[in-house]
């Protein structure tokens, strides 16, 4: 391997993870400050999503770690397939994801692009134990509503990604119940 190639492949390593071929998180810092100069400049704003897979850990602790990486991968091509070439998508943990949304200026659009990346998931995953059905808690937010900074951003989303999480929770409990109720007449 030349020289030259090595150094490319190294640097294309130092910002992706190794795994799903996403930026990384340095280099997702990185697209994240050039989207607030852009938006800056051009009195623009643009959307912000992070995406947490709903129980992840178990496949890892039930499947083991291949068919967590498997997940992961598949997962990444399904969210990659929804996006546009100008979103930076990248992994940014374990089994988070975050996402920037080039012009995308108010929350309604940036949950509708969260909504299509949920519904991405709707198709099982194949693995080698059988079907997998992936699913994803995701909260939006837009810069510059609901905040400047990266960790501004982040935490509201964060936020509405809880809240939604709890909701589904709330709404799944309520629909068990209902089933258990009608059941006993």
């Amino acid at each position: 391997m030349l020289l030259e190639e090595r150094v490319t492949q190294a640097t294309h390593l130092a910002a992706h993870d190794e795994l799903t071929g996403l930026p990384n998180r340095r280099l997702y810092a990185e697209r994240f400050d050039q989207a607030v100069a852009r938006a800056s400049r051009d009195g623009s704003g643009f959307g912000f999503l992070v995406i947490d897979l709903n129980r992840f850990k178990l496949v890892n602790d039930t499947l083991g770690h291949q068919a967590g990486d498997n997940v992961l991968k598949a997962v990444s091509e399904r969210f990659r397939s929804v996006l546009r070439g100008i979103d930076t998508l990248a992994r940014t943990g374990g089994d988070e994801f975050t996402v920037i949304l080039d012009g995308v200026s108010n929350l309604p659009d940036a949950e509708a692009v969260g909504d299509a990346l949920r519904k991405s998931l709707d198709a099982p995953i194949m693995l080698a134990d059988g079907p997998y059905h992936a699913s994803a808690s995701i909260g939006a937010s837009v810069y510059p509503d609901d905040g400047l900074t990266q960790i501004q951003l982040h935490a509201v989303a964060d936020e509405r990604m809880y809240t939604g999480k709890e909701q589904y929770r709330i709404v799944s409990a309520r629909y068990g119940q209902a089933i258990d109720h009608s059941s006993r007449a």
